[in-house]
């Protein structure tokens, strides 16, 4: 497929939630992102379309990864929504990448998120290594504001084929809120898990589609009882 010498790319996803129990109608949500490499890095516009609790919302992001000097880079990200009952009205947050001997890459940043009830502050680092074609990835989330336990876990593990963009992953999370999707429901949950599994591969040169599933099984606050959530997603890719 493409090389990465190309500047741009534009991708277009769906992701189908739906809950087992059926305490809440199933949600639907579709992204449009579009990036564009720069000298120092790329740049990325996010527009992410929902509807949950049967309620229609939007939310816009930037997102960047900068170069700062040979083998350490920096994640930055902003967004901002209306619909504050199903995204955070502010999101933003940084982390800086430093890659160390014998191909590992070690992380540490923080995410703030103001959702219609509370602020959610959250801090991260993780520890990564390539071993041939597989990268391995530990990360760990901390915050002294969610309700329950305080930590979140997450596992990955990802095969590369022909490239960078051509791989599949297997990812497994634990603790309260483990998705990558904070939402606000996300804040009354207690001690959860989500296993996932992702595959991206090439479709011609310059289009990729992704694929990706998952199961998550959470305990909610308040003697809520459990809620089961499954998720699928399906995303195309132009690179030019």
């Amino acid at each position: 497929f493409a090389a990465t010498s190309t500047i741009n790319e534009l991708a277009l996803s769906y992701r189908h939630d739906g809950f087992i129990e059926q305490y809440f109608y199933p949600w639907n949500t579709t992204s449009l992102e579009y990036l564009h490499r720069f000298n120092f890095g790329p740049v990325i516009l996010r527009g992410n379309w929902s509807r949950r609790f049967n309620i229609d919302g939007g939310q816009f992001e930037i997102e960047s990864y900068p170069t700062l000097r040979k083998g350490t880079y920096a994640y930055l990200n902003i967004g901002t929504s209306e619909a504050e009952k199903i995204f955070p009205r502010t999101r933003y947050g940084a982390e800086i990448f430093q890659s160390l001997p014998d191909a590992y890459e070690i992380s540490l940043g923080f995410r703030y998120l103001a959702f219609i009830t509370k602020d959610v502050n959250l801090y991260t680092a993780s520890l990564g290594k390539y071993i041939g074609d597989y990268w391995l990835n530990y990360r760990i989330y901390y915050s002294s504001q969610t309700f329950g336990q305080d930590t979140t876990n997450q596992f990955l593990i990802r095969r590369y084929f022909s490239g960078a963009k051509d791989h599949i992953t297997l990812r497994h999370s634990y603790g309260n809120s483990p998705d990558q999707d904070i939402s606000v429901s996300s804040i009354y949950e207690l001690k959860s898990w989500e296993t996932g599994l992702e595959l991206q591969r090439p479709l011609t040169s310059d289009l990729l589609w992704r694929l990706e599933a998952a199961f998550k099984h959470q305990e909610l606050l308040y003697d809520a009882g459990f809620l089961d959530q499954t998720s699928v997603l399906f995303g195309l890719r132009t690179i030019f």
